[in-house]
């Protein structure tokens, strides 16, 4: 439970819609750079590539319901992609995978199938596939920075209806 909400919720009802809109999309998208920040230092490093993929989005869904979302983009299968923003395995590196047998050359029992280094023929009717661990990168981040996170949406909050109560400056 949150403390201190309550009466910075009772000023924001004073305040017009639209102007509560913008508090809160600003107080929320500076809270949710922490975690941001603390994913992307955070996240194992091979390509870049899904480092590169982590991203926040801030929206409005009803009159006053806020979202702030921390995801890694993922465009595999849908139409022309762009690799660099590409991070469709991040759930694979966060949560780990299950070991699985697979069919040897895709269909082509006994035949061989080239693994590895070109010319390197594999033998067999079945390849496996051993299981990896997870590395979180998300999750902690986010437990990390949940405390940090309530006090940053209180004070760009604060901050934001002294503004807003003092008026443009001329």
């Amino acid at each position: 439970r949150v403390k201190g909400l309550k009466s910075l919720a009772k000023k924001l009802n004073k305040v017009e819609l639209v102007m509560k809109q913008k508090i809160m999309k600003k107080a929320l998208g500076a809270a949710i750079k922490l975690p941001y920040e603390d994913a992307r230092s955070n996240v194992p490093y091979r390509t870049g590539q899904l480092r590169k993929s982590i991203t926040t989005v801030v929206e409005v869904e009803r009159v006053f319901f806020f979202q702030a979302r921390l995801f890694v983009k993922n465009y595999r299968g849908k139409g022309t992609t762009n690799v660099a923003d590409n991070g469709w395995y991040g759930r694979f590196v966060e949560l780990g995978t299950k070991a699985y047998d697979q069919p040897a050359g895709g269909g082509r029992r006994g035949k061989p199938y080239t693994r590895g280094r070109p010319g390197d023929p594999f033998y067999g009717t079945r390849i496996h596939h051993p299981a990896t661990s997870g590395q979180p990168f998300m999750r902690p981040a986010i437990d990390r920075n949940r405390r940090r996170m309530i006090a940053v949406v209180k004070k760009e909050i604060k901050r934001e209806l002294r503004k807003a109560v003092r008026g443009p400056t001329v």
